[in-house]
């Protein structure tokens, strides 16, 4: 299945180019698959974490069903979006000409191998279902710029979560890329051209 996913952090939620970028992703035609992130929805489990006495494993799952809660933040704007569960459910998006949209709880939940806890947040989510999916590569698409650099000191900086250095060194997945939103020229450059400029790449040592 080859496809590309792109993330789509949830610090892009409020911005005006969110509708845009929406509408350029829907009408690109290309295998793509979006993973959204948890935003304000999971930050708001975090800050609650500790007055709601919550363990590590409750907050984890609130702040997976944060990024599908995002998720239908989403596709309300945007009716082109369709959420899909699995890949049976991307594939039939595709073929009815939609953008498949992740929501990832029913799949997360049949694949506990992934740490539990704030080191595993949506980007290392999306790391892993673009390589349980065969994915060529995986976008992060941020809010903020970043200089490019390897994925230790994104993770270093706090840019990427801390898990996420580790699970690009394991997965077969080697393709990832990372834009901000004002870059939408040089990503819509790269899915029309189906290739992820030098500029964008991510090194994994």
């Amino acid at each position: 299945m080859p496809a590309w996913a792109l993330k789509l952090g949830g610090s892009l939620e409020g911005a005006a180019l969110l509708g845009p970028l929406l509408r350029l992703l829907a009408e690109q035609g290309q295998r793509l698959v979006i993973v959204p992130g948890g935003g304000r929805f999971a930050a708001e489990v975090r800050a609650r974490q500790a007055a709601l006495g919550l363990d590590e494993d409750a907050a984890h799952w609130l702040a997976i069903g944060a990024m599908e809660q995002y998720a239908e933040t989403l596709r309300a704007m945007n009716q082109a979006l369709r959420p899909v569960a699995d890949v049976d459910s991307m594939a039939a998006a595709w073929a009815a000409g939609r953008l498949p949209l992740w929501m990832p709880v029913k799949l997360l939940r049949e694949h506990a191998e992934l740490p539990v806890g704030w080191q595993t947040t949506a980007d290392s989510l999306a790391l892993w279902f673009a390589d349980y999916i065969g994915a060529e590569a995986l976008i992060l698409l941020k809010a903020a710029p970043k200089e490019r650099a390897d994925v230790d000191e994104l993770a270093a900086s706090g840019y990427v979560d801390s898990h996420f250095p580790e699970l690009a060194r394991k997965v077969r997945l080697k393709r990832l890329a990372c834009f901000c939103i004002d870059e939408l020229a040089s990503l819509e450059q790269a899915l029309r051209d189906r290739r992820l400029p030098a500029s964008a790449l991510l090194r994994v040592p």
